[in-house]
């Protein structure tokens, strides 16, 4: 463990005064950190720590939202969404406490080869913890591989979720944002830009790329000969640039998915 990472293990001990001990740093990406960690007070029982580093100080307003949008996950019952064990927010950063799942994340799951139809079946799961987020105007934003977890027995989790409600949506909502190129929507990368579903529905078509092309990053040419031509116009139409001119709701880009399913 180098020095930078023994400080950020410090800090986030801290906050939790001691009680969650950081084993090791499953992923790290900009302001978005997962640890393996033990609870303490729990006979060491093995959590996962979702940590997000706030990009600016977040109002207190902002923070009254986000204690409101953390206390809604909390009653989702999903088995597609993380329990969340315990939580510390401030001004500068979030750690949730999260129900540990023994999984591979889904770029990681995707180089084991296990073919089109199992990708297919984690993507609908996805769909199904979208739709629990959408139900409570949750909206995910930063959906991606490395945000989707599949445990041993196919039961897939979506982690990574930014905290934003679409109906309460203001700039600084964009605190815990980490846009990833090819999979956030257009609107997401641009300062005071409103987002609704069809944020997500953009990442979700680039998602469903990604699954039908058995672990191909996507890009903005969707020729890519590795597609089956029965899903390109779905792909093309979730990602349109134009936020009106995609799927209105992940509802709809189900239903017109599930059709090619019954044909």
């Amino acid at each position: 463990m180098d020095k930078s990472q023994s400080e950020e293990d410090l800090k986030f001990a801290e906050f939790f005064d001691g009680r969650y001990q950081a084993k090791r740093v499953i992923l790290s990406r900009s302001n978005y950190k997962l640890y393996e960690a033990l609870d303490s007070s729990q006979r060491n029982t093995r959590v996962i720590i979702q940590q997000l580093t706030a990009h600016r100080p977040i109002s207190n307003s902002q923070l009254a939202l986000h204690h409101s949008t953390i206390e809604t996950l909390q009653t989702l019952g999903s088995q597609n969404l993380f329990k969340i064990l315990n939580y510390r927010l401030d001004e500068t950063q979030c750690l949730l406490a999260l129900e540990c799942f023994d999984s591979l994340n889904l770029e990681v799951y995707s180089e084991s080869g296990p073919g089109r139809p199992s990708l297919l079946l984690v993507f609908f799961q996805v769909i199904l913890a979208l739709n629990e987020l959408h139900q409570k105007s949750i909206l995910h934003v930063n959906l991606r591989p490395d945000n989707i977890f599949v445990g041993v027995g196919g039961l897939v989790k979506l982690g990574g979720i930014s905290l934003l409600k679409s109906l309460s949506f203001s700039d600084s909502s964009r605190s815990y944002f980490n846009p990833t190129p090819g999979y956030s929507a257009p609107e997401v990368w641009e300062s005071g830009a409103n987002l609704n579903e069809t944020a997500d529905v953009y990442s979700l078509g680039s998602l469903l790329y990604f699954c039908v092309t058995e672990g191909q990053h996507p890009s903005r040419i969707i020729s890519n000969s590795k597609i089956p031509p029965k899903f390109r116009s779905i792909i093309q139409k979730s990602r349109e640039v134009r936020p009106e001119h995609r799927y209105a709701s992940v509802r709809l880009f189900e239903d017109e998915l599930l059709k090619l399913f019954s044909l």
